[in-house]
């Protein structure tokens, strides 16, 4: 699955990104429905973020509150 996608080079290597971070979303949106332990839910959420901004996905990552703002 994942040959052809990087064979598309740049258009590739986003879809994979974004499928990666949808799959995190969803693990994430299962143990939060399910009333997983906070410590697993937490885990989830930090791997879904960090993933996120690794691959640089603005729209996942949470930006500071505006009145931090110097």
């Amino acid at each position: 699955m994942w040959n052809p996608l990087l064979d598309e080079e740049k258009i590739g290597q986003t879809l994979l990104t974004a499928w990666i971070a949808k799959e995190s979303l969803r693990t994430l949106l299962a143990l939060a429905r399910t009333g997983a332990d906070l410590h697993r839910t937490g885990q989830a959420r930090y791997k879904f973020l960090t993933w996120c901004a690794d691959a640089e996905i603005r729209k996942c990552v949470p930006s500071p509150p505006p009145w931090t703002a110097g």
